[in-house]
């Protein structure tokens, strides 16, 4: 065994051994007090070391971190596949053929029972699937997946032009705001408003510009808009970032507000 593995040991070990010192004394302190349990006590500690085996990657990766993360997957994985038994096989499959066939039985069948029965064939479908294993009766899965690949890029199709229609139409500013459509914007509004448009016009044309590739940019006239729009887009990943970034800053304030009221009983 070498050394590095022998300083993990024993950082792993002294860390394991002060959380249960720390639990001890802490739980001897706050016994009495009926708000607080074993299990509650237990429960946040252990939460604690799980938080303190992910941010042990911050110093090096090791066996513990690898551990942890593996763990956490695993978790994830068999959350998905219980919450898709019980959401969907369950809530959106069995459930409403079970009431489809009451209804016919009862012959009280609606148009939605229709609907609901041929849900039937969605588990044919989704059967073909397994035949991924044989491959003899590969071709049989293709079926599905050729039926999932069209509907899913339908979807997307019609996602983008939701998402991007608007965008599109909001580019198309009027450089002079006519006074019927804002009648109680002032001058200073009128002129701000102005501004503002061409600015986005600018923006725009100078980004689209940035991506035509069809003809070389020799002068320094050509050049330009496509500078400008190249440093617009620098502009935007930035805010993009900035956005990801803090979104991780507000992961870790919550870890720390857990570590210290939770965990501490720090008020």
């Amino acid at each position: 065994m070498n050394n590095k593995k022998v300083t993990y040991l024993v950082v792993g070990a002294a860390v394991l051994a002060a959380l249960v010192i720390g639990f001890v004394v802490q739980w001897s302190q706050v016994k009495g007090d009926p708000s607080t349990d074993l299990t509650k006590r237990l429960g946040a500690w252990t939460a604690a070391f799980c938080v303190f085996a992910v941010l042990s990657y911050l110093y090096a990766e090791n066996a513990v971190y690898r551990l942890f993360e593996h763990a956490l997957l695993g978790f994830g994985t068999g959350m998905g596949i219980a919450l898709t038994i019980q959401e969907v096989i369950i809530d959106k499959w069995w459930v409403p053929i079970v009431a489809a066939v009451k209804a016919f039985s009862a012959g009280t069948q609606t148009g939605q029972s229709y609907y609901d029965i041929c849900l039937i064939f969605a588990a044919f479908f989704g059967m073909l699937m397994y035949f991924q294993f044989s491959k003899k009766y590969l071709w049989l899965s293709r079926i599905t997946i050729g039926i999932t690949a069209g509907m899913g890029a339908g979807l997307a199709i019609k996602g983008t032009a939701i998402t991007m229609m608007p965008q599109i139409t909001s580019t198309f500013k009027m450089f002079i705001l006519r006074p019927s459509l804002a009648p109680n914007l002032s001058a200073a509004g009128q002129g701000l408003y102005m501004v503002e448009s061409f600015l986005l016009i600018l923006v725009v044309c100078c980004v689209l510009y940035y991506f035509f590739f069809s003809f070389r940019r020799d002068s320094a006239l050509a050049k330009a808009p496509a500078n400008l729009g190249r440093f617009f887009l620098m502009i935007s990943f930035g805010a993009f970032f900035g956005n990801t970034f803090m979104t991780r800053v507000v992961l870790l304030i919550e870890r720390i507000q857990f570590l210290l009221h939770d965990w501490l009983m720090v008020n």
